[in-house]
């Protein structure tokens, strides 16, 4: 299979390079205990590649996302976004160039906070991705649970803007916005259960809450290597145990244990499983600081939102959910007109596995993913 190789233009959207293509092609043999081995042969037909190449397991659930909502409303406070509905506009049209490039081109479209309840009611097989943004009251607030309905109706909710489920309201006259925000409620309606941290968290203004900075992610789990996520803040990010006890799935970078108290480690990406349906849950908006859960002037990500476009699509354009059974990755440096091989044992052959390939020489450049089953 030949894949055009893309390229994140400095965060701004993607262009298909001209100087470089490659090939992937993928064989199985047999292996013990039911296993099985499968190898990835790659060749660069023009320039140098460093390649980042994941397998993983998948399911296929009945369900999965049939369209992709943005949250983007001009009128709504931009506490993280660093650009607001400007930003937001350039995410969905940088995911849905990801998703086309994928092989999944679902729909992408950005909605304002009074369309969202009507939105979600008429597509109840979306995501819904809140980036940056407090949620509309409308859906999440003490007088409504319609978020978490609708999640574990089938829906999946993409959360990227601080603790989640914990700001919402709707906007007022002459510019205002009245907050209706759950706090830390928010987490236990939406997820079920205390996702930040092991037990019942205190108030975001308590000294076991204000961890000093940096809040990062350094140590990549094994799904999040494979899948070549980026994002890496996580002040207010998924208690690592507290995810697996629940069925959860760590995606991303995790901070050290005992950086940031008892909480510790946290994962910057968390998959919940919530009923038919789930929430990609992002620890931190595009910030790597906290005091009180608002940002520090110099704690941005660099290219913050850019980078959550990318591991959004990555997600979504799996058209699967990744299994915890399995998730291996290696790094795989090719010449111009050079080819090379790495393999993976694989535990089981009866099952579907996806590979994806990230290129990593200039920036993020998306070379591409698809999906087999091993024949053992």
């Amino acid at each position: 299979m030949v894949l055009a190789l893309l390229a994140v233009e400095s965060g701004w959207g993607i262009h298909q390079r001209s100087d470089v293509s490659f090939v992937v092609s993928a064989t199985t043999g047999p292996a013990g205990a039911g296993g099985a081995n499968v190898t990835l042969h790659l060749r660069s037909t023009s320039a140098p590649l460093a390649l980042n190449v994941g397998v993983i397991s998948v399911t296929r659930p009945t369900i999965r996302p049939d369209r992709l909502f943005v949250l983007a409303d001009p009128r709504y406070p931009a506490l993280y976004t660093n650009g607001g509905a400007t930003t937001l506009d350039g995410d969905a049209i940088r995911i849905a160039s990801y998703l086309a490039t994928l092989g999944n081109p679902i729909p992408v479209q950005t909605i304002m906070g009074s369309d969202a309840r009507a939105d979600l009611t008429a597509d109840p097989h979306a995501a819904f991705a809140v980036i940056g943004l407090p949620a509309p009251d409308t859906l999440l607030s003490n007088s409504t649970s319609f978020l978490a309905a609708w999640v574990r109706a089938g829906g999946l909710l993409i959360w990227a803007g601080g603790p989640l489920g914990y700001a919402s309201g709707h906007p007022g006259p002459g510019g205002s916005f009245a907050f209706a925000n759950l706090g830390w409620t928010g987490q236990l309606l939406l997820a079920g259960y205390p996702l930040t941290d092991p037990a019942r968290v205190a108030a975001p203004d308590t000294p076991t809450m204000r961890p000093p900075p940096p809040l990062d992610g350094t140590n990549a789990s094994r799904l999040g290597s494979a899948l070549s996520t980026q994002y890496y803040a996580t002040p207010a990010g998924a208690n690592v145990s507290e995810l697996a006890a629940y069925g959860g799935l760590d995606a991303g970078f995790d901070s050290a244990p005992g950086a940031e108290g008892p909480a510790a480690p946290r994962t910057s990406i968390a998959y919940v499983p919530v009923g038919h349906g789930g929430i990609l849950f992002f620890g931190g908006a595009d910030i790597t600081g906290y005091e009180g859960y608002v940002p520090f002037a110099n704690g941005w990500i660099t290219d913050g939102t850019a980078v959550i476009s990318l591991d959004i699509a990555l997600w979504l354009g799996l058209g699967a959910v990744p299994a915890g059974t399995y998730a291996s990755s290696q790094r795989v440096s090719l010449g111009a007109g050079g080819s090379a091989s790495c393999s993976f044992a694989l535990p089981y052959a009866n099952a579907s596995f996806e590979w994806i390939v990230v290129d990593l020489t200039d920036s993020v450049l998306l070379a591409g993913a698809t999906g087999f089953v091993p024949t053992g």
